[in-house]
């Protein structure tokens, strides 16, 4: 279900509007989501954002919230102040955007990153934490174990001596940048 709340006031050319609203157990991309809040209030060309999804994850433990301001420059542009936080989020999430031929995720990642910019060039910064990661590379036939820090930066993911270890117990650092391109 989805329940939604709003409200209208002041003038025509200079409107206060709000709109709030609560779900639970939405789908998005072949996953349930059980808990969605959020909370838009617009005035004077900026809207807030105030949105938390809990319950993700086989366990029910991963959170992702989202705040921040949307300030509408133009129909066509606009500009972004966020802060994203995730708890607990399983990166299994991202299988969906991998090809099992080449790798398979599991585990956990805490992460906060900001979100600046605009929506058509944003600039994403922050960090996170690798927690009981698996990494299964179906080419080599192997799965990597990943513990560890990482930076995000607007051009790269910076590692900062992650520790990884393989299945027959061999261990590595992964320190370095990965960079690309927008």
């Amino acid at each position: 279900f989805f329940d939604l709340t709003g409200s209208y006031s002041g003038e025509i050319d200079n409107p206060q509007i709000s709109i709030s609203g609560e779900g639970m157990n939405l789908s998005y991309a072949n996953e349930i989501i059980p808990y969605t809040k959020f909370d838009l209030d617009y005035f004077e060309g900026q809207i807030k954002v105030d949105n938390i999804m809990s319950g993700i994850g086989n366990d029910m433990a991963g959170i992702i919230e989202t705040k921040g301001i949307l300030q509408l420059a133009t129909h066509e542009e606009i500009h972004l102040d966020l802060v994203a936080s995730l708890t607990d989020v399983p990166i299994s999430y991202a299988n969906k955007l991998l090809d099992e031929k080449i790798a398979k995720l599991d585990g956990g990642l805490d992460a906060e990153f900001t979100i600046f910019g605009t929506y058509q060039d944003p600039e994403i910064k922050g960090n996170g934490v690798l927690k009981d990661a698996v990494v299964g590379v179906t080419y080599l036939g192997t799965e990597y174990f990943i513990n560890g820090r990482f930076n995000i930066l607007p051009d790269g993911i910076e590692l900062n001596g992650i520790q990884v270890r393989d299945q027959k117990g061999g261990e590595a650092m992964l320190v370095g940048t990965a960079l690309h391109e927008k």
